[in-house]
């Protein structure tokens, strides 16, 4: 699908900024992101709009992304778990689902209009081996996104290599948790910052599309220091703490129902990522120094969080709330109007406006009325392949591992919420997410799911990696958790 576009001639740069797993109720407009978020919520007190509800179109990164830059359900786009983990457990490439989005993909629409498009990215999900850097002239990994692998196919072995597996481990958990008692850990947003400042700096006179994804607010919680409010005792407890989060045996369980962690550790968990948000705050901060005046920033997150509300914590085998609803904020040099605002499937068609390109196409996709948000979940095991290993490992009842296989989704429409698990569908009331009995909302809400549902892509074919990048990619989704 490809149509012609055209920028006006005097459009404004436009930069893309999306806080990686940032829940809304930490940043602005709410209570405690007024608090924790300061630069942001001056720049919206200055020349911005925050809005208080939108929700994602999936509880994880990738298939949100590609929401947000093609303005499609991921049933609609296809980029997901379940075309990114093959039926042999490896993670394959998605570049081809990408691409047959066409010019419905917002990098690659701005490119055709005339835009310099680039972006930067600390997610591996969210890399040119995914596919996911369609339409952008330059993309530049960091974090983990970058992260050289231990020895492998086509990688040159470190030093470190040399020392047995069986001592170098656990030697790497103690120094881990000094570095991080000591300074924290920097998840590649100081390098993002400065990437993407190199490329605002560019003397190309086209005006530019930028994006950057910063990875602070996903584990593994360690702010640097100057950010991280627990000192003395809580401090050296921290990190501690912080590595049994980290335990994806820890947390399937505690999804699953058993009492993991005590009160303490939850309240250390949730120190731990306002440290984070902080971070963000201060990262955010520099991009926007950086910026020339007249640029029009965009700030989102892919997903929330959960931290403990409901027996969660993470981003898996969930819907709830935390998860699914994320921070928007619009920020530009005369304050700008921003359209009702429902989901991040909105993003692309906000970003065009703002170039003065034809929206109709991404308008088209929603298939849902105004203030209705549809979100998607492929199940657990479709992007972390451990998950029903561990479960079973872990002594968990059949019925919680079946869980980790049900698809899920999720709609909702003012203080009402349909959830499907595994084909059942309930209703919910907002915001404690507890049942209802109303029938008639249920069908309503059932309509709108099947109506976004209505349009389903056709499965990629297997599209593989290079011995090197292969093994590359699932390392790095190693280091992260997902693998």
């Amino acid at each position: 699908m490809t149509r012609a576009y055209t920028a006006d001639p005097m459009s404004r740069n436009l930069l893309l900024v999306v806080l990686d797993t940032a829940r809304a109720d930490h940043l602005p407009p709410h209570e405690l992101g007024l608090r924790i978020a300061p630069r942001i919520a001056l720049e919206i007190e200055k020349r911005g709009v925050a809005l208080e509800c939108v929700r994602s179109t999936a509880p994880w990164t990738l298939p949100s992304h590609a929401s947000m830059f093609s303005g499609a359900y991921p049933s609609e786009h296809g980029v997901h778990g379940r075309a990114a983990v093959r039926r042999d457990q490896r993670v394959a490439s998605l570049r081809a689902a990408v691409e047959r989005q066409g010019s419905l993909w917002m990098p690659e629409a701005l490119r055709l209009a005339g835009y310099r498009t680039w972006g930067v990215s600390a997610n591996p999900w969210i890399s040119e081996p995914m596919g996911m850097s369609f339409g952008f002239e330059e993309f530049v990994p960091v974090g983990a996104a970058k992260a050289r692998p231990r020895g492998g196919v086509g990688t040159e072995r470190r030093s470190s290599d040399r020392i047995p597996g069986l001592v170098r481990r656990p030697l790497g958990r103690v120094a881990r948790q000094w570095v991080e008692w000591r300074g924290g850990i920097d998840s590649g947003g100081d390098k993002g910052v400065q990437q993407a400042a190199r490329m605002i700096g560019s003397r190309d006179p086209r005006p530019w599309f930028g994006f950057v994804n910063l990875m602070e607010a996903h584990v593994p919680y360690a702010p640097p220091r100057a950010h991280n409010e627990l000192k003395g005792p809580a401090g050296l407890r921290a990190p501690a703490v912080s590595r049994k989060r980290r335990s994806y045996e820890n947390t399937l369980r505690s999804n699953l129902g058993e009492d993991v962690f005590t009160d303490d550790e939850l309240a250390t968990i949730r120190a731990l990522y306002r440290g984070e948000i902080r971070y963000l705050d201060e990262l955010v901060g520099r991009l926007l120094d950086a910026i020339p005046d007249d640029t029009i920033v965009v700030i989102t997150a892919d997903h929330g969080e959960a931290l403990g509300e409901h027996h969660q914590l993470d981003h898996q085998v969930t819907m709830i709330e935390e998860v699914l609803r994320v921070p928007l904020i619009v920020l530009a040099p005369e304050r700008p109007e921003v359209p009702p605002f429902d989901s991040i499937r909105q993003v692309p068609e906000l970003m065009a406006s703002y170039a003065g390109l034809d929206v109709a196409g991404w308008r088209e996709r929603g298939r849902v009325p105004s203030g209705v948000a549809v979100a998607e979940y492929e199940s657990t095991i479709a992007h972390d392949r451990r998950s029903v290993g561990v479960a079973r490992s872990a002594g968990l009842a059949p019925e919680k591992v079946a869980l980790l296989e049900s698809e899920m989704a999720a709609v909702t429409e003012g203080d009402h919420k349909l959830m499907e698990v595994a084909g059942v569908r309930t209703l919910v009331s907002l915001p404690d997410e507890t049942p209802s009995d109303e029938p008639e909302m249920l069908a309503r809400l059932g309509v709108h799911l099947d109506g976004a549902r209505s349009v389903v892509a056709e499965p990629p074919p297997d599209e593989g990696y290079t011995a090197q990048e292969g093994f590359e990619i699932e390392e790095r989704l190693e280091q992260l958790g997902y693998m």
